[in-house]
């Protein structure tokens, strides 16, 4: 590619919004499926071990570089950062030595977690998960510190991977821009290790898109594999929400916060047709927190905020 990573706009606008697509963007801690606190842009608040294994239940640890970037933003004594760090304490000793949840039978939903041995455990001691698999415990911070210490951690990882493509032989300057990005996703999401590094090794070789894709396939997360195969063959682009869903004045209404933008375009908008029904962006926000989803008939939808909520609740 042209460049580097810190010079090439093509390149840095295409994997911001590949890390996205896949991610999202939130400003309150969350869980993901298997039970780690995360925040902004996919950001993992603890790092796995490699001891353990899936059914005797991996050891977890705070990810220290990732809390290294939240703290430098926040401020080592800040309320928010020390939230999110006893946070992330908290759950480490919830989880620590429980077998991954088993979604095997279905989807992955809230309630099936929840009945697992680390759900039973982190509900134990978080509380229970809401309908964004928050607990009522999740500490937030502001949107503009979200997204600056998203953007120090992916030019962290952006830098190890400089460094990783060395000791593989690979010249960052050989790769196109969507084999960086590919090999930055394994890396961001800690599957350097088990599959990012024969990834490299293959791009090297000069393997066809299969093999590299066989090498970055996480069964975990197929989606986001998916993705990443679709990006190698040029064939990827970003999501209707992200693409068609601006901000614009309804989405600047008091009380609606950049975090219900982020959920509704991440979980809403794949999933129904908004942009049919005509459905003000705060109208969906209303709708997904009441689970109706948007193919309902809708009136009045140029009512204010307020006229809004008072119609389907806080």
């Amino acid at each position: 590619m042209d460049g580097t990573y810190k010079t090439n706009t093509k390149y840095r606008n295409l994997r911001d919004a590949f890390l996205l697509g896949n991610e999202g963007f939130r400003t309150t801690v969350y869980f993901d499926t298997v039970g780690i606190p995360t925040i902004g842009k996919g950001i993992a608040l603890l790092a796995r071990k490699d001891d353990g294994n899936k059914t005797n239940g991996r050891e977890f640890s705070d990810h220290k570089k990732n809390l290294a970037a939240i703290e430098n933003v926040l401020g080592t004594d800040s309320p928010e950062f020390l939230k999110i760090k006893d946070f992330a304490t908290d759950t480490v000793n919830a989880i620590n030595h429980t077998p991954e949840p088993d979604f095997s039978g279905g989807k992955k939903t809230i309630s099936t977690f929840e009945l697992s041995d680390r759900g039973r455990k982190l509900v134990r001691l978080l509380g229970p998960l809401n309908k964004k698999w928050e607990s009522s415990q999740s500490p937030s911070v502001s949107d503009t510190a979200a997204r600056a210490f998203s953007s120090q951690i992916v030019d962290d990882n952006e830098e190890e991977l400089d460094r990783l493509l060395k000791i593989v032989g690979l010249d960052p300057v050989a790769l196109t821009e969507e084999q960086r990005i590919v090999l930055l996703s394994a890396l961001y999401h800690g599957r350097w290790n088990t599959g990012g590094r024969n990834a490299a090794k293959a791009i090297k070789n000069g393997a066809d898109i299969d093999e590299i894709c066989q090498h970055l396939n996480d069964p975990k997360y197929p989606g986001r594999s998916k993705n990443e195969a679709l990006l190698l063959k040029k064939q990827w682009q970003p999501s209707k929400s992200q693409t068609i869903i601006q901000p614009s004045r309804s989405v600047q209404e008091p009380g609606i916060s950049q975090e219900q933008i982020s959920i509704m375009m991440e979980f809403l908008l794949p999933e129904s047709l908004p942009q049919k029904l005509g459905c003000s962006a705060y109208e969906q926000i209303m709708l997904r927190y009441q689970g109706a989803g948007c193919d309902a008939p809708l009136k009045n939808v140029h009512d204010t905020y307020s006229a809004i909520r008072g119609r389907y609740g806080d």
